[in-house]
């Protein structure tokens, strides 16, 4: 009976040390390799037991581990760029502001095993968990301390300060931001304020040009018509001075010519003349001339 108990022993032990011996042959068949690319960190993780990364390092090029114990983290260390879906924030005025914010970040290079042991999570949750709430933290503090017409009149002031309050609420968890870009849109009831605003600030510029365009074309009017007027006027003056000198010069020409009659014979010598003019058509009456004392010549041309 001893005996068979002692078989029996044996083999349960042979059993068990052939299943022990076949769970380590499987395990170490199942090893796998991956390669770490350039531009990535990885560590290895326990799956099971021990849970603590602080200690645990960085591991390059191809690395070996069993996937049913292990886990191998990466972490991208080269910059990405991330855009995330619009969000509302109040202003300090109780406005609410649009915000469709777009990141460039990376993660700064050798801190994998701190990132992994604080947030347990891969770099696709880091950044659409982790970063995200950081934003969102950054955009409700910065814009709580503007109004809206700050938001209008600062636009450029309040992205500034918004990425470096963001840089320096990431730098302690080791992620580097390289941009941000706030998106910021504005309420549609203000857009339409504006809007109407310009539209009216554009009417009231075009009226005014229009005016200065009537004044200008007035004052051309004007200085057109002026300047028609003051030719007539001079027009006018220069043919009643000319006048008057063809005036003059006729009456000096009626007085040398008295002159000239009286020193060559008065009356003969002016029906001598009136015959050479005259000529074959006289009808043979002569002129009658009458010579007063002053000299002054009047004819009186019979026809």
């Amino acid at each position: 009976m001893e005996n068979n108990n002692d078989e029996v022993s044996g083999w349960i032990v042979w059993i068990i040390l052939v299943v022990v011996l076949a769970v380590i042959g499987f395990f170490v068949n199942t090893m796998i390799s991956s390669k770490v690319p350039a531009g990535y960190e990885a560590i290895l993780v326990n799956s099971y037991g021990q849970q603590g990364v602080q200690d645990t390092p960085l591991v390059t090029g191809r690395v070996y581990y069993n996937p049913f114990t292990q886990d191998l983290v990466r972490y991208p260390v080269f910059v990405q760029t991330k855009d995330y879906e619009p969000f509302e924030v109040p202003a300090k005025d109780g406005s609410k502001f649009t915000v469709d914010p777009t990141i460039s970040y990376r993660i700064e290079a050798g801190s994998t095993p701190m990132i992994y042991s604080k947030y347990r999570k891969d770099i696709d949750q880091i950044t659409d968990v982790i970063i995200l709430q950081f934003i969102k933290d950054t955009f409700r503090v910065v814009l709580n301390k503007y109004t809206t017409d700050d938001m209008i009149s600062k636009a450029g002031e309040i992205d500034a300060e918004l990425y470096k309050y963001l840089a320096e609420t990431t730098k302690t968890e080791h992620i580097v931001i390289e941009r941000l870009t706030s998106g910021l849109k504005y309420p549609q009831t203000l857009t339409d304020a504006i809007a109407n605003k310009n539209k009216a600030v554009q009417d009231a510029q075009r009226v005014e040009n229009e005016l200065r365009i009537a004044e200008a074309q007035a004052r051309i009017q004007k200085q057109n018509a002026e300047a028609t007027a003051a030719a007539k006027v001079a027009e006018a003056e220069g043919n009643a001075k000319a006048k008057l000198i063809e005036s003059e010069a006729n009456a000096k020409a009626i007085e040398k010519q008295a002159k000239a009659i009286q020193s060559q014979g008065g009356e003969d010598y002016i029906r001598l003349q009136w015959i050479e003019k005259v000529g074959a058509n006289w009808s043979g009456n002569l002129p009658q001339t009458t010579l007063g004392s002053d000299m002054n010549l009047f004819l009186n041309m019979a026809k």
